[in-house]
């Protein structure tokens, strides 16, 4: 949500951008129908970012809802299926093959890469909060990275997995 404006992802037709004013008669205002599946989208200012499952992350000018585009895109090595965003760092989860992806967003027509991190499972989600980036892992359960300013992570203190906390 950003406003009055719920921004809905669906699978087989894009972003689905849908006023939400009148929560008795919602209104589509535009959809952006990408190449592949968009699983996850985070609305920052007037720029979406958009998980789309094999073509990794796409930056989507939401600035006139009825008329939404493309700005820019980078093709991840897995399978995004979600998408997290603080300052100019968003944080793709990648699916089995791509873990967690960081990649440098600052200018949306020239993204850059600048780390990663090989989770054991298939990251689905990806949440950060401060400088921790909580990514749940499939059947290897939840992990915690410290996220670096410079995008790039390592291992925090602690792993859970399954509900157990591990050192």
């Amino acid at each position: 949500m950003e406003g009055t404006l719920a921004y809905v992802t669906d699978k087989y037709s894009g972003l689905q951008i849908i006023n939400v004013r009148n929560p008795a008669n919602p209104t589509l205002r535009d959809a952006y129908n990408s190449p592949g599946y968009i699983l996850g989208v985070r609305v920052v200012g007037s720029l979406a970012y958009v998980a789309d499952y094999h073509n990794g992350l796409q930056i989507i000018d939401v600035s006139n809802p009825a008329n939404s585009t493309l700005r820019g895109a980078y093709a991840t090595p897995g399978e995004a299926y979600d998408v997290s965003v603080v300052g100019s760092l968003a944080y793709v989860a990648d699916g089995n093959y791509g873990g967690l992806q960081i990649i440098d967003v600052g200018n949306p027509t020239n993204l850059i890469w600048r780390g990663e991190y090989d989770t054991s499972g298939g990251a689905v989600n990806v949440s950060v909060v401060g400088s921790l980036a909580y990514v749940p892992d499939g059947s290897s359960g939840l992990q915690i990275h410290r996220c670096q300013q410079s995008g790039q992570t390592s291992p925090a203190q602690r792993t859970i997995r399954r509900g157990m906390p591990t050192a």
